[in-house]
């Protein structure tokens, strides 16, 4: 799923809700089922839907109050060049 940084920084709407400041890490799973539900909504889908969260954002708040101030600069790649750059990793036999 390619979410956007603003995507991802919309993860402060979870915190008033649930409580915890996710790290940035864990917001893309937070931001992946919020679009799971609203998606989930939108088609009257009944379906549980799990999601697990590690770690804490105190390392992230400078991040997150630019996101708040609107100075967050929306990062995002396209799908082409992520799948030529996935190209180039070697494959690693175990």
């Amino acid at each position: 799923m390619n979410l956007t940084q603003i995507q991802i920084y919309r993860c402060p709407k979870f915190t008033g809700s649930e409580g915890p400041i996710p790290a940035s890490e864990p917001a893309h799973a937070i931001a992946a089922t919020i679009r799971e539900a609203f998606h989930r909504r939108e088609t009257g889908e009944a379906k549980v839907i799990l999601m697990a969260m590690y770690g804490h954002g105190h390392f992230d708040l400078i991040s997150y109050q630019n996101y708040l101030k609107g100075n967050m600069v929306d990062l995002s790649f396209a799908e082409e060049k992520i799948q030529a750059s996935l190209a180039k990793v070697p494959q690693i036999m175990a």
